[in-house]
């Protein structure tokens, strides 16, 4: 049960991963489900509201920024993102 809780959806995380690679310009294979939100790939408040925007227009779920500040890792937004769908 623990693992499931470490393993993102599948579509949305490659997603995300993708998409913040193409965002930052970080290598996409250092992009992980541990990864820290804020800490290590989007640390600027700014460009995560641009993120949560791409993901409402992408997967046609609504975002609340106040749900993605409280995020710590990617994994984590995976599983808000899926969650909502």
């Amino acid at each position: 049960m623990g693992t499931e809780a470490n393993s993102p959806p599948p579509e949305v995380f490659t997603w995300l991963r993708k998409e913040i690679a193409e965002r930052r310009q970080i290598r996409i294979d250092l992009i992980q489900p541990e990864s820290s939100l804020a800490e290590d790939l989007i640390p600027d408040s700014f460009e995560l509201i641009e993120l949560a925007t791409a993901v409402e227009q992408h997967f046609g779920v609504r975002i609340d920024f106040d749900e993605v500040a409280d995020i710590d890792t990617l994994g984590d937004f995976s599983a808000l993102i899926e969650s909502k769908r």
